[in-house]
């Protein structure tokens, strides 16, 4: 869920086109205490049915030609609806010192901390625009990000790697889930490596290769990536965690296969939402997805004993 420090650079802003459509799957398969909260510097943070398909993928083929382009629309249009929310850059500052009130000293999942303390970050959530599970997420984050030699979320207290990696694969089960009820054919991870020809190398491999274009809210859509977190504005680009590492991956998926999509289970922030759109990868929420199912295995090992989902 979430797999050193450096300066964030700005996230180039461009004006976004919403476009509600119509709708229409099969698989194919950081040493001081204290810490203020500022977007620009992780430094200052303040103390307070797989389908194996005889064609090969060839890693000579020209990048951005595995698919060709659908002119006009010409492909599935998938209807997936506008996110819940998008938190502002701001709002994310806004809430970080009190997500972080040991500083860098911060550790263990929330389920652990006094009732008083979860109740002032709900109050604090509602005010800003922001839902519980986003701002745990994002606090998630933020501690590796604070802790860049930490080698597993365990010793920060926030859980096994084992179930953190079940959970995603159920996150994940749910995308596919979607994608085949709604007719979209696919190749996985496991089959795109299974197409590879044995001894050249394997090419970037997203969650979902689509068979064909699809078109979701009017734009082109290649390829799909599950990502089970929140997509946080305050985390910088390139740094050692999972939301450092999305525009990275967004330009090395672009690259090869042309546009296509994150999928993140708790949202994601605005600024961050421009920045993959500059890439050419547009940021979904989970809003239409059942996920029943990872709640359920999220309550097994990060829930209080009330059942409440405080990871």
């Amino acid at each position: 869920m979430e797999p050193e420090h450096s300066k964030k650079q700005p996230y180039a802003r461009r004006k976004q086109k919403r476009k509600r459509i119509g709708s229409t799957g099969t698989r194919a398969d950081p040493s001081d205490d204290t810490v203020s909260f500022k977007s620009q510097s992780s430094d200052d943070y303040s103390n307070g049915n797989d389908q194996a398909s005889n064609t090969k993928i060839k890693s000579s083929q020209p990048h951005r030609n595995y698919h060709s382009s659908a002119q006009g629309q010409e492909g599935a249009v998938l209807r997936w609806g506008p996110a819940r929310n998008t938190p502002t850059v701001e709002a994310e500052e806004t809430l970080l010192p009190l997500l972080f009130k040991f500083g860098k000293k911060e550790r263990g999942m929330m389920k652990k901390q006094h009732h008083l303390r979860v109740k002032a970050i709900k109050e604090k959530c509602h005010d800003q625009g922001i839902m519980l599970d986003q701002a745990l997420s994002m606090r998630r984050t933020h501690m590796m990000l604070l802790n860049p030699h930490v080698q597993s979320v365990s010793q920060l207290g926030l859980g096994k790697p084992e179930d953190i990696r079940a959970c995603s694969a159920i996150f994940e089960e749910s995308v596919e889930t979607y994608l085949q009820h709604h007719g979209i054919k696919f190749y996985t991870e496991k089959a795109q490596k299974a197409m590879v020809p044995k001894g050249e190398k394997t090419p970037p491999t997203p969650d979902f290769l689509l068979q064909e274009t699809i078109y979701l809210d009017s734009k082109p859509v290649n390829w799909i990536e599950a990502k089970m977190f929140y997509g946080a504005s305050t985390i910088p680009d390139g740094t050692k965690n999972a939301v450092g590492g999305l525009l990275p991956s967004a330009t090395k998926y672009v690259d090869r296969f042309g546009p296509g999509a994150f999928v993140f289970s708790c949202g994601y922030g605005s600024q961050l939402k421009r920045a993959l759109e500059d890439k050419g990868a547009i940021a979904l929420d989970a809003r239409p997805l059942n996920l029943q199912k990872m709640k359920e295995h999220q309550r097994s090992w990060c829930a209080n004993d009330r059942g409440q989902i405080l990871p």
